[in-house]
């Protein structure tokens, strides 16, 4: 999987757009961070400071991982 977080200039008829990555990832379940593994809490907070550095955004079902205190 890539993610094109180094896009520098994005224009459609002339419009500008500041792009922003997002990695979406989905489950039956409706998420909640109470259900979580020890383990899986690990791999979301490593994947939070990921995105936290190269600048992409990380959705479970929709929701923002930036928004979930992990």
């Amino acid at each position: 999987m890539i993610l094109f977080t180094n896009l520098k200039e994005v224009k459609i008829d002339e419009l500008e757009y500041n792009p922003v990555p997002v990695l979406k990832l989905t489950s039956d379940m409706e998420f909640s961070k109470d259900n979580l593994k020890k383990s899986q809490v690990e791999c979301l907070q490593l994947l939070k400071r990921e995105a936290e550095e190269n600048n992409f955004r990380v959705a479970i079902n929709d929701i923002d991982l930036q928004d979930i205190d992990i």
